[in-house]
């Protein structure tokens, strides 16, 4: 009985687990996949995501799949443990997750007259790309620019609704509604007459 204790203590200290990245960066709203490196035969391995900002496929399996929060941007960690066939449990092991901060693109105004010209503000990590769609078309327009603010050519009365932005790291997509997301451009008015009835 004692050897056979020896031998299990000596299989758990020898016991390791191996991840190749400890660090990472992701987007809010992004899917993520994460394994462990050469799965030991008959091990169990278990994760867990510590300020829970995201939604795990799965809590056991050598490889998980990760869908993270939009609205969080906080940074979390996920950690996993292996436990052997002994049912002898190693250290957890770490990654530090870290978040971007998705870029945003906004109108400085919602309306304007005829001839005027609607400015998107935006902000993010440098090169944006943005599209929108415009009144009368069924396709979506795109520009790309380093600037934090862009003029549209906007010639035909109705309603230029941005719909998703990118920049060096992460895509946003626009909901419809989202505040200063929609600019509207007027009909161009004729020539005003005036009717003078004598007196």
């Amino acid at each position: 009985m004692k050897k056979k204790t020896l031998i299990l203590l000596l299989f758990c200290f020898w016991m390791g687990l191996s991840i190749a990245q400890t660090t990472t960066t992701v987007c809010p709203g992004s899917r993520g996949t994460y394994e462990v490196n050469s799965p030991v035969a008959g091990s169990s391995y278990t994760w867990a995501l510590k300020n829970g900002s995201g939604t795990l496929s799965s809590t056991t399996g050598t490889s998980i799949t990760i869908v993270w929060d939009k609205a969080s941007t906080a940074a979390d960690q996920i950690t996993v443990i292996e436990t052997n066939n002994a049912g002898c449990s190693g250290e957890p092991s770490v990654i530090e997750v870290n978040k971007y901060s998705l870029p945003t693109a906004v109108f400085e105004k919602t309306s304007g007259c005829n001839g005027e010209t609607p400015v998107v503000k935006l902000t993010g990590q440098g090169h944006f790309l943005f599209w929108w769609n415009a009144p009368g078309s069924t396709m979506e327009n795109g520009a790309d620019t380093y600037m934090a603010t862009y003029p549209l050519a906007a010639t035909t009365a109705g309603v230029y609704q941005l719909i998703r932005v990118s920049d060096g790291n992460c895509t946003a997509i626009i909901s419809p509604g989202t505040s200063q997301t929609a600019f509207t451009l007027g009909s161009p008015l004729g020539k005003l007459t005036v009717k003078i009835t004598p007196q």
